[in-house]
């Protein structure tokens, strides 16, 4: 079998490397050396950068190059279909020696593409008056020209090798999950059993196995079911992994118990002062937290935070997954609270594998037969099925099903011997062979991930940039990095966590998977933890993590000279660099710097012609330098948060290359650089301020492809009705969170000078999921949003309209979950009679989605419903309503799924009066059968009564 996997166990390996003496990690069977070798040759091939070598004297040399990638491409694909560099130790080396040689390729095209955009820029006579006082040549400098036909030599010379040796040698799915019913009943009795541990507080439940096996799949079974959530008032899911942090944990269950992100502030309190918060928000509530894959004995800080939940009230129960039994003994789980899950039989094995592989479809006697052929080979490890499921539903063919059965074979067999006795190395092993079959593509893009710390989070666009600035995805960019992250989720590599109404998907990885990318990472991607360093010369490192607060470039890259990434993972990030002439010679395409304490950034522009990509996200920076423009390659930039930040450098209209610019939360932003229209490879926008004159005005935005998140700012300054047309807004099809604000953060009142035209003439796309329009002066909003162009809607937030006077019929949006009204001092009414189209809806259909409605600071509101037309104005999906300082307001709508209520100003007592009672019959009073939580000012009272009785049993319900 030709085998690409670099590092992983197999039986060839283990011979060669006996054979050789030494590691085995430059060997890919050519696999990730021929993704290398394809970006270079789509690098090199790029129209623009050929055409500006066709006008130097070197064109020639130039051909030479492209003709010679070529080549070798060719012979790598070769040898990865042949295997030959695992057999033919020669070959071997010259295939390891050309993996270098390609960084240099790489780092030569970088230097010749920033000379190009740096001559077109002078050419097109874009200077400024900086520039007017530089000398830089407008043609290539002598240097490169003897770099460029030295590197050519090198690999002509390599290729023939590598050919002369190939000449000579012959060719040669979650909610099924199957099984565990006995273990799924225990689990539901222990959560359900009320009256038996009534008095024992705090119930703690250990799910105990080893990897693979599906605790995390059987807890989030139950996790989701719905009686699960109607008895628990609260449940939250908490991924702690190898590290027990009680701050952290406990910094998560404030966060959803309360709905929102944990503010600044409340950040950076002390732990005693979180849990004594957290305390208050769990008092007398009943809720569930699922701790998943707890690995460290050392649970520091556990007695502490176990305090803070036992303020809960009774039935509240914490449920652990856990690989060691002494996890479940050191959080004190009771005897009768350890659920251990075994290996399944050979028939649920045989099921889940044929779910994976079938999906759905018609059975096909031939894939069947190799699937049970292997399903004894699992060793009852579900994770194992799942991933050969997965891997024979990707094979159409019956020599394709034999080429899997054989390496199962060979690979299982492996795991089954001495060297992996454990039930968790059968799942290893058939997750390395999923890995055998991925594309080189693909496979350099997972090991990529290894850069990451184990059950680290990482934002989806995040990582595709990062794989776009090392040329990792280099056809259709961003949509070719979208396929490798769903290839990559659907062969269970990565697992993705979705964030609700903000567009962006968070991926992680198992433990097991983690594993994996390592190995195939081999020494080109370390994980330095902060205390550690490096202490030998490293020239194959070229991604380089860093874990903790302190960065000393100092010491990283005088031994790590060739790295092409470099990533700070700590919060608070502090450069330590003696020798700034040391950036000269840098060879970075990635630099993550947030956080960084500093009011400039650390390096030389002119120095950074490879990077592509530059987060300075949370830092302290005032302002970027003049001559920031000069980084031409730059494709990502990151800025979110920069609090300081005043000013963006006047000439970034020339940064052609720019895709995705992040400056949202840069509160003391004024303004845009002129002409940001002419940047029109830009799909990520995340703010922009509309100013005055030419040049800074909405229409800027006309041309730009956009999509993900928008803020626009000072919306005053459009004048002209036709500007806001010409903005374009409703072709803007990617986009799914906008916000529409006529000033600014700290600005005085708003003149109300054409709002009202110009919020018609905005129109927001059809695709936006979430809506906030702020600080509109206006006294009515536009009369199109009940039509289609929101019927994607899910969150709308109206706040500081002080002149509105009536909402738009929010009642009819059909996908609207969540509605937050603040600060509409004019607002009387809260829902009128109005119709779509001049045809009635009936009253049923009204708020069909809604689940959360904020109202605050609703000064003048009195009524739910302009005219009694309906008997009682109802929202029959609401389960949290939070009415703060609203005076005269003074009755509450039919809500009969209520679960969370919470009332705050002067009339929160008669309010707080009209709360769910099952003594009251006359009125529109809030009729639940759920478990509710009423908040009045501090004052926290429960109630779980239903028309059945207050202590119905979940379980029993239908």
């Amino acid at each position: 079998m030709a085998s690409c996997f670099r590092g992983g166990f197999r039986p060839e390996k283990q011979r060669t490397k006996a054979a050789s003496g030494g590691d085995d990690d430059d060997n890919d069977g050519g696999g990730q050396l021929t993704a290398i070798l394809n970006s270079l040759v789509q690098k090199a091939s790029d129209k623009f950068l050929r055409g500006f070598m066709g006008v130097l004297t070197i064109a020639r040399e130039y051909s030479t190059l492209c003709e010679s990638l070529q080549m070798l491409r060719q012979a790598a694909e070769s040898a990865g279909r042949t295997g030959q560099n695992n057999k033919d130790m020669t070959l071997r080396f010259s295939m390891a020696e050309l993996r270098l040689l390609t960084f240099k390729v790489e780092h030569l095209l970088e230097e010749l593409r920033w000379e190009a955009h740096h001559n077109k820029a002078l050419v097109d006579g874009h200077r400024n008056r900086m520039m007017r006082n530089m000398y830089i040549p407008l043609v290539l400098p002598r240097s490169m020209k003897r770099k460029l036909k030295m590197i050519t030599g090198q690999l002509n010379a390599l290729g023939a090798e590598i050919n002369g040796f190939i000449n000579h040698v012959p060719l040669v799915m979650q909610n099924n999950i199957v099984g565990r019913v006995h273990e799924k009943q225990k689990i539901k009795q222990k959560l359900f059993c009320l009256d038996r541990y009534k008095h024992e507080g705090l119930k703690v439940l250990c799910v105990v196995g080893i990897e693979g096996v599906g605790k995390t799949a059987l807890v989030q079974l139950i996790f989701d079911e719905v009686n699960v959530k109607e008895y628990f008032s609260l449940c939250i899911w908490v991924n702690v992994s190898r590290q027990f942090d009680a701050m952290r944990i406990t910094k998560r269950i404030i966060e959803v118990a309360t709905c929102e992100p944990l503010e600044t502030q409340m950040d950076h309190k002390e732990e005693k002062e979180l849990q004594s918060y957290l305390q208050n928000i769990l008092h007398e509530r009943r809720f569930l937290l699922v701790l998943d894959d707890v690995c460290d004995e050392n649970t520091n800080g556990w007695e502490e935070l176990r305090t803070s939940l036992a303020s809960g009230a009774s039935g509240s129960t914490v449920i652990v997954t856990t690989r060691e039994l002494c996890v479940a003994r050191t959080l004190e789980a009771p005897a009768s609270g350890i659920i251990e899950l075994g290996p399944m039989s050979d028939d649920e094995i045989w099921s889940i594998m044929r779910q994976r592989m079938l999906c759905g479809l018609d059975d096909k006697p031939e894939l069947i037969q190799v699937g049970q052929s292997l399903v004894q080979k699992c060793h009852g490890i579900p994770l194992a099925a799942v991933t050969l499921g997965d891997l024979l539903r990707k094979k159409g063919t019956s020599n394709e099903w034999s080429s899997v059965i054989e390496a199962a074979n060979e690979w299982l067999a492996l795991a089954e011997s001495d060297m992996l006795t454990t039930t968790a190395g059968i799942a290893s092993v058939a997750l390395q062979m999923s890995y055998e079959h991925l594309q080189p593509d693909t496979k350099r893009c997972f090991a990529f991930c290894a850069l990451f710390p184990e059950a680290f989070e990482v934002d989806g666009d995040m990582l595709i940039q990062l794989w776009m600035a090392n040329d990792m995805v280099w056809y259709d960019t961003e949509g070719m990095g979208a396929w490798m992250l769903d290839r990559l989720q659907s062969r269970s590599f990565l697992q993705d966590v979705s964030q609700p109404y903000n567009g962006v998907t968070i991926y992680k990885m198992h433990p097991l998977v983690h594993g994996i990318a390592t190995s195939a990472a081999g020494k080109e991607i370390r994980i330095l933890h902060q205390g550690h360093q490096l202490t030998e010369v490293m020239p194959e490192l070229h991604h380089l993590s860093v874990v903790g607060s302190g960065l000393d470039v100092d010491m990283i890259l005088p031994i790590a000279q060739g790295i092409h990434t470099l990533l700070s993972q700590g919060e608070g990030c502090r450069i330590s660099v003696s020798n700034p002439d040391f950036w000269k010679s840098n060879s970075l395409r990635a630099l993550d710097l947030h956080g960084l304490l500093s009011a400039s950034v650390p390096f030389s522009c002119q120095d950074m012609k490879h990077l592509r990509y530059l987060d300075l996200s949370r830092s302290w920076i005032t302002s970027l330098p003049e001559d920031f423009f000069m980084i031409y390659n730059l494709q990502t930039l990151r800025l979110s948060d920069c609090f300081y930040l005043k000013q963006l450098p006047e000439n970034m209209r020339f940064m052609e290359n720019l895709r995705h610019i992040y400056i949202d939360g840069c509160f003391r932003l004024e303004n845009m650089p002129s002409n940001m229209g002419q940047l029109q490879n830009l799909q990520t926008l995340t703010t922009y301020i509309v100013g005055n004159g030419d040049g800074y005005g909405i229409e800027e935005i006309k041309s730009m492809d956009l999509g993900g998140r928008l803020e626009i700012y000072n919306l005053k300054n459009v004048r002209d009705k036709s500007k806001a047309e010409a903005a374009n807004l409703s072709l803007k099809t990617r986009m799914s969170n906008m916000l529409l604000c006529w000033g600014m953060f700290r600005d005085d009142e708003v003149n109300a000078y054409n709002a009202e035209e110009v919020m018609e003439a905005l129109r927001t796309p059809m695709c936006v999921q979430t809506l906030k329009v702020w600080r509109y002066p206006g006294s009515i909003l536009p009369i199109w949003w009940p039509g289609q162009t929101l019927a994607n809607l899910v969150k709308l937030t109206i706040k500081d309209c002080a002149r509105c006077k009536r909402l738009p019929p929010v009642q009819y949006f059909p996908s609207l979950e969540v509605l937050h009204l603040e600060g509409m001092d004019s607002l009387t009414l809260f829902c009128d009679n109005v119709s779509m189209n001049n045809i009635e809806v009936s009253y049923y259909r009204f708020f069909w989605r809604l689940k959360s409605l904020i109202l605050c600071d609703m000064l003048s509101l009195e009524k739910w419903q302009e005219d009694e037309v309906i008997e009682v104005f109802t929202i029959p999906v609401l389960e949290e309503m939070k009415l703060i300082n609203c005076p005269k307001l003074v009755t509450l709508p039919n809500v009969p799924m209520l679960r969370c209520f919470i009332v705050e100003g002067q009339n929160k007592q008669q309010l707080y009066s009209l709360a769910p009672s099952s003594s009251k019959s006359k009125g529109p009073s809030c009729r639940s059968t759920y478990q509710r939580s009423f908040f009045v000012y501090g004052v926290y009272s429960e109630e779980a009564r239903t028309q059945n009785g207050a202590n119905e049993n979940p379980m029993e319900r239908t």
